[in-house]
């Protein structure tokens, strides 16, 4: 399981949404794709330098980038993040798939090894 991704990337990234105002500054910056941290914090019920410390936790585990242009501060997500977390999510639903097919002669009564045998030899792994 997990043989595109750094697992413990991906754990790092999740930890980093692991709190409710993270996720939402999180989500609100990927619908936009770019934003102002003022409109960002704007919103949220914390003051100014929790949201900004919640912005740093995201920064730091390489969830958002933020860039200054004069006075102004802008976020965006980082894609490559972004990706590791799509990517776990799509391999962890073929892990799913993959675990639904096994469970299947297990709980339908004895084991049947050569079932099982069958489903490991024909299982198409590159396209699953």
């Amino acid at each position: 399981m997990f043989t595109t991704i750094d697992i413990d990337k991906a754990a790092t990234l999740f930890k980093a949404l692991g709190n409710k105002t993270r996720l939402t500054m999180f989500t609100r910056i990927f619908s936009v794709r770019r934003c102002q941290t003022f409109d960002l914090i704007s919103n949220l019920s914390v003051s100014k330098a929790t949201a900004h410390e919640h912005l740093r936790s995201l920064e730091r585990a390489g969830l958002i980038k933020r860039s200054r242009k004069g006075n102004t501060v802008h976020c965006q997500i980082n894609y490559k993040s972004y990706e590791i977390l799509r990517t776990y999510f799509e391999e962890a639903r073929k892990e799913k798939r993959w675990q639904e097919k096994l469970m299947g002669f297990q709980y339908l009564g004895d084991w049947n090894e050569d079932a099982e045998e069958n489903v490991y030899r024909i299982w198409d792994w590159e396209n699953s």
